[in-house]
C-alpha cells in the first residue's frame, strides 16, 4: 500500500456524490411562475394594465365592468382600478 492515500470521510464532510448533486442542482434551470391571467397579445390595450387588455379611455369602466380581478396596475391609472395605490387593480370589488 505504499503510494496510496486513504482519506476518511467523517460526519459533516460532503462526499463527492453529494457535492456533484448540489452542483447540478445549483446550475439547473427553474421556470418562473406562470401568470394567472392571459398575457396581452395585441390590440387597443392601455399600457397601465400590462397583464390584461383593457382599452384606454373613453369609455371609463369600473371594476364591475371588466372580467379581470387582482391585476397589475402601472401609473398613470386612468381608469382608477387601483384605489389604494398598491399596484393591484380590482382586488376588493365583486
Amino acid at each position: 500500500m505504499s503510494g496510496s492515500k486513504t482519506v476518511a470521510v467523517g460526519r459533516g464532510t460532503p462526499t463527492a456524490a453529494y457535492v456533484s448533486g448540489m452542483s447540478a442542482l445549483a446550475h439547473s434551470q427553474v421556470s418562473p411562475p406562470q401568470p394567472t391571467v392571459a398575457p396581452v397579445s395585441s390590440g387597443n390595450c392601455d399600457p397601465s394594465y400590462p397583464d390584461v387588455c383593457i382599452p384606454p379611455a373613453p369609455p371609463d369602466p369600473d371594476c364591475k365592468d371588466v372580467p379581470f380581478k387582482r391585476f397589475r396596475v402601472l401609473q398613470p391609472d386612468p381608469h382608477h382600478f387601483d384605489a389604494d395605490h398598491d399596484r393591484i387593480g380590482c382586488k376588493n370589488e365583486g
